[in-house]
């Protein structure tokens, strides 16, 4: 599970983020399906927890995994064009050193456009920008025209651009050699707590919620 901690461009991300050359105060994420109808069970919550177990739970294991643990979560709901919510707005507060603010903004019904995902993360005078597992523009400087890098992942195939050879890599090793997971039973936890912790703060209009360690 939780097999964006593993593509090539998350990555590449992480090590910005881990090296001090971006340092994220604001993180803007974007999550969007084309239709919640294939299949029928990715829209009900009472089936399978809904579009937020769905799809969603992706992005806030990912945000824990690039910038650490957060205090707070609100989150807006709407059954906008599904009769189950198919429409989120989400934020975080973080406790890291930067205070990190942190949104999610996701749909059901919004047509396969690219990019479907896309992180966007801004730091002291720079900024990154991805488009799903394809590719990565960092940019930083205070001048007119910035310092640009662009990271392609275009030519990987897709198994490990998505991330699933490592992934499936990593799970044979800790199987066979018993140590441990990359992913934890404890991280699996805390994202199921932060996707709980969205319906409550929906079912309240968005009242905050405390993270609890």
């Amino acid at each position: 599970g939780f097999n964006r901690r593993f593509w090539p461009v998350y990555k590449r991300l992480k090590g910005l983020v881990d090296s001090k050359r971006l340092r994220p105060f604001v993180v803007d994420i974007k999550m969007v399906r084309g239709e919640m109808e294939r299949p029928p069970w990715t829209k009900v919550r009472e089936v399978a927890g809904g579009f937020l177990y769905d799809s969603v739970i992706h992005m806030l294991d990912l945000s824990r995994w690039l910038v650490g643990e957060p205090e707070t979560i609100r989150c807006l709901a709407r059954r906008n064009i599904y009769p189950h919510p198919d429409g989120f707005v989400i934020t975080m507060e973080f406790s890291n050193e930067e205070r990190t603010i942190l949104s999610i903004t996701s749909a059901g019904h919004a047509s396969w456009v690219y990019p479907f995902e896309r992180v966007e993360v801004y730091g002291d005078h720079c900024s990154a920008i991805t488009e799903e597992s394809l590719r990565l523009t960092f940019a930083w400087g205070k001048e007119d025209i910035p310092n640009v890098e662009v990271h392609q992942f275009t030519k990987l195939p897709e198994h490990v651009a998505w991330g699933f050879k490592e992934e499936d890599d990593l799970f044979v090793e800790a199987v066979d050699k018993g140590v441990a997971p990359p992913v934890t039973v404890e991280d699996a936890y805390k994202a199921v707590k932060l996707v709980e912790a969205c319906y409550t703060s929906a079912e309240k209009n968005g009242e905050p919620i405390e993270i609890t360690r």
